[in-house]
């Protein structure tokens, strides 16, 4: 792959490509590729350009194989990222797992760093709504390892992030205080 790779990088098709992204021009067109080679490009273009390079594909299992496919290719896996959306909001919110909701936080939680990076988002997740950046780092709660801190001050704190204290936890956003007898 790496020949192919510095095959590719020395071709002027490509120079333009790379020309354009750091020029700031805000569209180009590159057709007649097929899947692989359009992950081949993008890590070719993640590797040369000195910014953030967002992928959008046209539903979620397209963005999912493009993620798989630049991690193949990344000499860096933690500078691509995934952010999982489903096309349909009432299957987002009936199937919506903690670990997407994770990975969906981490994703964004890199691209705020403005780092050179890829992130692989389906055209659905351009469409919702997300709270400002300010509003997301306000209500950011830190826990460090073998760090020692009040009771009282961390149910405080994950209050203030608008979960409830509840006897038993049922649902997501509840806490709820366990006593050993």
């Amino acid at each position: 792959m790496k020949n192919i790779k510095d095959y590719l990088v020395t071709q002027d098709d490509f120079a333009h490509i790379i020309d354009g992204i750091e020029t700031g021009m805000n569209e180009q067109l590159v057709s007649g590729l097929t899947n692989s080679t359009r992950a081949v490009l993008a890590s070719l273009i993640h590797e040369s350009a000195k910014q953030p390079i967002l992928y959008v594909t046209h539903q979620l299992s397209q963005a999912q194989k493009v993620y798989e496919e630049l991690l193949s290719m990344s000499e860096d896996e933690s500078k691509i990222h995934l952010y999982p959306a489903n096309e349909l909001l009432a299957a987002e919110i009936v199937s919506s797992s903690p670990e997407l909701k994770a990975q969906r936080l981490e994703a964004l939680k890199n691209w705020q760093k403005h780092e050179k990076g890829v992130m692989v988002v389906p055209v659905s997740a351009l469409k919702r709504l997300l709270p400002p950046k300010e509003i997301v780092e306000q209500f950011q709660v830190y826990f460090k390892v073998g760090e020692e801190k009040p009771l009282e001050e961390a149910i405080k704190d994950v209050q203030r992030l608008g979960y409830k204290m509840v006897d038993l936890v049922n649902a997501p956003g509840e806490m709820s205080r366990v006593v050993e007898l």
